[in-house]
């Protein structure tokens, strides 16, 4: 019964729309993911290690769009309290 069920095509159509939707969320996912982590690895290289309250802060953004304007800005931060202003303000 199974088998024949596969076969119709509502149930591929269903079947390829929910595959197509989980890589979607995991292409996102990843980016996020790396994102996160070239973040902290240029944070650590400009300013020393990541302060906990920063990481967590970070670690909660789940848009790759954020992550990138906030890579930006910490390259044009001159010290870790101006980060800081730019992720708690979203100041540029």
């Amino acid at each position: 019964m199974l088998n024949l069920l596969q076969q119709t095509p509502l149930f591929q159509e269903l079947t390829r729309d929910v595959v197509q939707q989980a890589e979607q969320r995991g292409e996102q996912r990843g980016r996020v993911e790396g994102g996160l982590q070239l973040l902290q690895r240029l944070f650590e290289h400009k300013f020393g290690p990541l302060p906990e309250d920063l990481r967590m802060t970070l670690e909660a953004i789940a848009d790759a769009q954020e992550l990138d304007r906030l890579g930006l800005g910490l390259m044009d931060a001159p010290d870790v309290e101006t980060f800081r202003r730019q992720i708690y303000n979203g100041e540029p």
